[in-house]
């Protein structure tokens, strides 16, 4: 079925499903807990999959056994785990550190409800330390809602690293680099900007 279909446009459909995935996964996890977004996911997964599966010519082409791996994703594997028999997950993170004038150091992990209160001469730090999670083999990789939100924010402060060292880079070797945010601020301040009077001849 798939042989027929130019390579280019299997690679536009495959990119548009991406992009829509992308957005829906985004947007269900504010509602939903990712072990519910999980199932969903892996149920609709399925049922394309076994609908390809059935429209491509049955075993021959697509081995059941193949369906079945793909739909245990999500599973602690014999591959994932350490010598102990146990997946170890571990991501940088923060903390707070308050110390009064008078005592020892007192953590108080992030996220923190604001405002809130300390006693009066009391300093006011911050640390980063490495979180982890051990799950056992055959369970289910399951995250709450603020161990994925740190995973995310950290995820995200390394790409954004990654991309300042890249243009800066960039720039040192000669190459002009264009900045869609800088260019986007101009372009405001110069809408925003009032046009000079014109003058009567």
């Amino acid at each position: 079925m798939f042989e027929s279909l130019h390579p280019n446009l299997l690679a536009l459909f495959a990119a548009i499903l991406l992009a829509v995935a992308n957005i829906l996964y985004r947007d269900s996890l504010r509602e939903l807990s990712p072990a519910v977004a999980s199932f969903v996911t892996h149920l609709v997964m399925g049922f394309i999959a076994c609908g390809v599966y059935a429209a491509s010519g049955g075993v021959e082409k697509w081995p059941l056994i193949g369906i079945l791996w793909f739909l245990l994703a999500g599973l602690v594997g014999h591959q994932d785990v350490d010598d102990s028999g146990k997946l170890s997950i571990e991501w940088p993170w923060m903390e707070l550190v308050l110390t009064p004038e008078d005592g020892e150091a007192t953590p108080k992990p992030l996220p923190t409800e604001m405002p809130f209160e300390v006693e009066a001469n009391t300093a006011l730090g911050m640390r980063g330390f490495v979180k982890s999670k051990s799950l056992e083999l055959g369970s289910l990789i399951e995250l709450t809602p603020d161990e994925l939100a740190e995973i995310c924010f950290f995820v995200h402060t390394s790409a954004n690293q990654v991309h300042n060292s890249a243009v800066e880079y960039t720039r040192r070797a000669g190459i002009q680099v264009v900045d869609k945010k800088e260019t986007r601020e101009s372009q405001q301040c110069t809408e925003s900007s009032p046009s000079p009077p014109k003058s009567d001849s």
